[in-house]
């Protein structure tokens, strides 16, 4: 994988994020504590303010955050936790990464898990890390990374939500091969 985890921040995840600043009142993840405080860089009022330990986010501090900010928050908070930062760095733990940024790091790792055959915790500890190495071993990388986007979009359709399904089978979609993210990291 030609990009490491922060570059992936950077170049991809921040790309098919917004930097603009979201208060659509549908998405769930503008809402912090019954106020429409709006996201940015895909980073919900309530991601920020347990990254920045405080207790409240207000709709301009939301509407300030940085793109640097953005992606140390996606580090410490969704690469990092669970220990997806423990797992060898390549196209499907980027594809793990990206579902951890928009579903939190327990789901994609649960949504890991249940690929592999490991026990599904949500914690990507010595377990999982030896499940998904036995998984990888016989797989090429375009075979891995068409099985994880399945894994990822049969999640998404069980959530049952019409309104944003389609975009985030899309966004799963925009990893495979052939696509020119695929081209660019693979």
């Amino acid at each position: 994988m030609r990009s490491d985890p922060k570059a992936f921040f950077r170049n991809t995840i921040l790309v098919h994020e917004s930097e603009r600043h979201s208060v659509d009142p549908d998405d769930k993840g503008n809402w912090f504590k019954g106020q429409l405080v709006g996201s940015k860089y895909g980073v919900t009022g309530a991601a920020l303010a347990a990254y920045r330990g405080v207790a409240t986010i207000s709709r301009s501090q939301m509407a300030a955050l940085t793109e640097d900010e953005a992606i140390d928050l996606g580090l410490t908070g969704y690469f990092y936790r669970q220990g997806i930062d423990l797992l060898p760095w390549d196209v499907v733990i980027a594809g793990v990464t990206d579902l951890s940024f928009n579903a939190g790091p327990s789901m994609a790792v649960k949504v890991l898990q249940r690929l592999i055959g490991a026990d599904d915790d949500g914690k990507a500890g010595k377990g999982t890390r030896e499940a998904y190495r036995l998984w990888r071993c016989n797989k090429t990388d375009e075979e891995a990374m068409r099985a994880w986007t399945k894994a990822r979009i049969a999640f998404y359709v069980s959530l049952k939500n019409a309104k944003y399904e389609n975009g985030w089978t899309n966004r799963a979609n925009a990893f495979l091969p052939g696509t020119k993210w695929w081209k660019d990291n693979a």
